[in-house]
């Protein structure tokens, strides 16, 4: 039996975190938590994942990995958490790649047949369309510099509400950047028990 000073390692907290609905995707293994995430990062280690724990194997579970030697974007880690940074919108395609990763998290309830976007920042606008069953949405969204108009996860919410689905976005702060999952409550409470975090339903 681990001795009560001993940290969990990354491996102990996956699995804590595997009922509450939050794993790797499969072919995924713990090691690929420690990639750089930039040519100048020195990358993560173990010692400093399983110090900072649930936070940060969340954080690291959530972030978007990027092949620099390749120039390209990699699959996420995982798709039951995104770890999202606010000053997102620098261009087209940003809004349309939230609002696909968050497609994503829902595990197949929220569907759309195509997504689009517009982003202008200094001309102040920017808006999603989202086409189902043949019907054009329009969102349209505040400019504010690179930051994230907050709407365009209450649409989320709301259209993931409308179809039933018990799961729902929820969020923990981290300062300019949080935490994001999509789960049913009892998954979102046990996922809480499990961390020692707060996540709460976005509203």
């Amino acid at each position: 039996m681990l001795g009560f000073w001993r940290r969990p390692t990354i491996e102990a907290m996956l699995e804590a975190i595997r009922p509450c609905g939050v794993a790797l995707r499969d072919g995924v293994l713990p090691e690929a938590l420690l990639r750089k995430q930039t040519p100048w990062d020195r990358g993560r280690t173990r010692a400093m994942i399983e110090k900072r724990g649930f936070e940060m194997l969340l954080v690291a579970m959530g972030d978007d990995p990027y092949d620099y030697e390749a120039g390209k974007p990699l699959d996420p880690y995982c798709d039951d958490v995104w770890h999202f940074d606010v000053e997102f919108i620098e261009d087209h395609g940003a809004y349309r790649t939230i609002v696909e990763r968050l497609r994503r998290m829902t595990a197949g309830d929220l569907v759309f047949d195509r997504v689009a976007d517009f982003v202008d920042v200094e001309g102040a606008v920017a808006w999603v369309e989202l086409t189902s069953a043949g019907k054009v949405e329009r969102i349209n969204l505040v400019v504010n510099d690179d930051w994230t108009d907050g709407a365009i996860f209450s649409e989320m919410q709301r259209r993931l509400a409308a179809t039933g689905s018990p799961r729902r976005f929820a969020e923990q702060g981290l300062g300019q950047d949080c935490l994001i999952v999509c789960q049913t409550p009892e998954k979102l409470k046990a996922l809480n028990r499990a961390t020692g975090l707060s996540f709460r339903v976005m509203k």
